[in-house]
């Protein structure tokens, strides 16, 4: 299998990569997928907040063809680059889809399986990305110690470190990862990614952070060497919402609360483990069965939660009753707090469907959590163009 090579929109190459790890000036890891409403609230964030960020982006098939050579994944590559532009990420792989029944969709199905392919230390993953030199691998694990040896010297001979992302619905992946104790990381740059995944509405957070705890200890002992960067991450986000309240609710981002928990816990200051935030971008990071159409649906996030109003009059109405919300944010400028005061003010212009206020909730949430915990500079906001 062959990919094109990836030609950033601006015609630049990030050889930052081969000098330095930019990780210092990162304040936010969010996980992505690349799917079109995800890239669309990214393309329409501002350049500055761009830069606060290293997304964690999980590459999947583009569903639908597009004029222009190349298969679904160089447009989702594609898609991806126009969105985030000339800067580093990291990159990891998605499951294959098998709801597509169009030809596109089942090339797009084979290309996403063939990556997943373990044969020689996942060679035709390791292939599609080495000459992209904006890109941090994200380690695919597997069960074998000599495939996960040979991807790892791989990636370390590129000299852009690498990311190593663990699941707790996995057991935090920690055997897999226990042949690494054998090998000396140097000092090369490594990502380590604690993911919670789903977060639910019940769960004990003191739980879920002695359990996450354990695994940052645990995967600390394992690895040898390495300059370490730790990401905790994880979503709340609801997967259904006429449960909770028919028109409205404001929930807490219980990502961010379990960080602020771990973040202070005396066991990782001891062990000298400073935790960065990440979550899923405010997406629901479990897999369920497709989403039903309910009533339309406005969702405001803000630093700490997301609001949501819904209406069976219609999104105009469900925007109107965000904007006079008592926690709506007026000095809020991006991109997807404009959309909503368009709508409030009756231009309802390519905001019918729920698809793209997913967008608009995406883009607030991506603005906010860049700008969480630190000085907020109105200057990251630029002039708003539809």
């Amino acid at each position: 299998m062959k990919f094109r090579p990836l030609l950033c929109q601006y015609g630049l190459v990030c050889l930052l990569r081969k000098m330095s790890y930019p990780l210092d000036s990162k304040h936010y890891f969010p996980g992505l997928t690349i799917r079109e409403g995800e890239c669309r609230a990214l393309g329409h964030l501002a350049s500055p907040t761009k830069d606060l960020l290293f997304p964690l982006v999980r590459l999947q098939a583009w569903p639908r063809s597009k004029a222009g050579a190349g298969g679904p994944i160089d447009r989702s590559l594609e898609a991806f680059a126009e969105a985030f532009g000339p800067r580093p990420f990291a990159l990891d792989l998605a499951a294959a889809r098998s709801d597509l029944d169009s030809d596109w969709g089942k090339l797009g199905t084979t290309e996403i399986t063939q990556l997943h392919d373990q044969t020689n230390g996942h060679d035709c993953w390791c292939t599609l990305i080495q000459d992209r030199e904006d890109i941090t691998p994200v380690t695919q694990l597997d069960s074998d110690p000599h495939n996960l040896a040979i991807q790892i010297e791989r990636y370390l001979s590129w000299g852009r470190g690498l990311v190593i992302r663990l699941r707790r619905s996995r057991n935090w992946d920690l055997d897999k990862i226990s042949p690494l104790a054998l090998k000396d990381l140097q000092n090369h740059h490594v990502l380590i990614v604690f993911d919670c995944e789903q977060i639910g509405p019940k769960e004990d957070l003191t739980a879920v952070g002695t359990l996450a705890q354990n695994a940052i200890l645990a995967a600390n002992n394992i690895l040898k060497g390495g300059q370490r960067t730790y990401v905790l991450m994880g979503s709340s986000f609801p997967s259904s919402f006429a449960d909770i309240h028919p028109e409205y609710a404001s929930l807490p981002l219980r990502e961010r609360q379990l960080f602020d928990l771990l973040r202070m816990s005396p066991p990782l200051i001891d062990a000298s483990i400073s935790l960065e935030y990440g979550d899923h971008a405010a997406v629901y990071a479990a897999e369920r069965p497709p989403a039903f159409k309910g009533a339309p649906r406005v969702d405001y996030p803000t630093a700490s939660g997301w609001i949501y109003h819904r209406s069976n009059s219609g999104f105009d109405t469900a925007a109107l009753r965000t904007r006079q919300d008592p926690q709506w944010d007026d000095d809020l400028l991006c991109w997807g707090a404009q959309r909503i005061r368009t709508a409030a003010g009756g231009d309802m212009t390519g905001l019918k469907s729920q698809s793209p206020w997913v967008a608009v909730r995406i883009n607030i949430h991506l603005h906010r959590q860049a700008h969480a915990g630190g000085d907020w500079n109105s200057s990251a906001d630029e002039e708003w163009v539809d």
